[in-house]
């Protein structure tokens, strides 16, 4: 297996290659037979709920914790026991902790002066890094003269200015405002473009992750339960966790009535839909998910309606939403974008209808 290790390596290798890593801390299992692989010039996403692991993912990454098993290669080079000062990966944290009482240009030097390189070759490197996020003519300040967005691009110019191979970025964000956190998601991502390196961040926001990344690692109990594009992660989720937490998902139960290849007839509240699928149920029934905005809302019964009464209707500016229960007691969930021509009001009998290929059939949760 080595040998076909080294010999795929000398033709490919990816900027990280997580191998079968597990980390325990008191006999509890934080990180459970990972493997994860992360492309030349990605962005990468683990996204997750709070104490899924994502953060301690990053941490074996940038050596700060060691496996309790499995192996870790960065281009190739396995790294599982090498300290992190010897990995040229680089840690941007939640908590950007500038020195104080240094001025941006000194933070931004910090790690080069360590490294002992030529004044010139330092001040040449200090100035690009910080051109790079924007941050030119800011090189006197200090942290306390600067918003909580231009602290986050000073801990990144400190961070690049070292010419890591990979990026990895712990909730950078959370510290900021929805208006800041929007406009750094759109200036982080066409930083890593202008860079051309990794990026691994990690976030518990799906719009963030889905606004940024390349491909989104979902984690969940220590394990990446879901990996793909951001839009696959959305459109086909694989379980109703991937479902419920990417988003706002309905999920529903159904009847299988018919199976022939790929293609399933199924019974939902009563109307019967055919869907494709490559997932072959062994049970009766199974649960599905429609996002939201798949839904159609009308006043008007189709042979394939499904019938509600309206709930709630709550406009959100840019959409509308409403709640709605179906006759069984199931609540339904439907977002118009834009200005909604419905004049319903609570307590209204409405019905729903989906395309068949709005319809994703889930597996059930490990």
């Amino acid at each position: 297996m080595e040998q076909l290790r080294d010999t795929f390596f000398g033709m490919y290798k990816p900027d990280v290659d997580i191998c079968s890593v597990s980390k325990t801390f008191d006999e509890s299992k934080v990180i459970d037979n990972v493997s994860l692989q992360v492309e030349p010039g990605e962005f990468l996403t683990l996204l997750g709920p709070s104490g899924c692991g994502k953060t301690t993912l990053l941490r074996l990454i940038a050596g700060f914790e060691t496996p309790t098993s499995g192996r870790i290669f960065l281009r190739g080079e396995e790294v599982t026991y090498v300290p992190p000062y010897k990995r040229n990966v680089h840690t941007v944290f939640q908590q950007y902790a500038l020195f104080p009482h240094l001025t941006v240009a000194r933070n931004v030097a910090f790690g080069l002066e360590r490294r002992k390189l030529s004044s010139s070759e330092i001040a040449f490197r200090v100035r690009a890094a910080l051109e790079l996020v924007r941050l030119s003519g800011f090189e006197d300040r200090y942290p306390a003269q600067l918003s909580g967005g231009q602290q986050q691009r000073v801990a990144i110019a400190r961070a690049i200015v070292l010419e890591p191979k990979v990026l990895l970025l712990d909730e950078p964000l959370s510290a900021l405002d929805l208006k800041l956190r929007r406009e750094m998601q759109i200036e982080l991502k066409n930083l890593q473009r202008r860079l051309g390196i990794s990026f691994i961040y990690v976030t518990h926001d799906q719009q963030e992750a889905l606004a940024m990344s390349d491909r989104i690692a979902v984690m969940r109990a220590g394990k990446i339960v879901q990996i793909g594009p951001s839009a696959e992660v959305y459109d086909k989720p694989r379980t109703p966790f991937v479902a419920d937490f990417i988003g706002e998902a309905n999920i529903l139960t159904a009847k299988i009535v018919d199976s022939c290849n790929k293609r399933l007839t199924l019974e939902v509240h009563g109307r019967k839909m055919e869907i494709t699928t490559d997932i072959h149920p062994t049970e009766a029934t199974v649960k599905i998910a429609i996002r939201p905005e798949k839904i159609s809302l009308s006043t008007q019964n189709g042979c394939t309606a499904i019938p509600g009464l309206i709930e709630e209707r709550l406009y959100l500016g840019d959409s509308t939403q409403w709640r709605i229960r179906l006759d069984e007691g199931h609540i339904v969930t439907v977002v118009e974008q834009g200005q909604t021509n419905h004049r319903c009001n609570k307590g209204d009998r409405v019905y729903l209808s989906w395309n068949a290929e709005a319809t994703v059939l889930l597996e059930e949760d490990a």
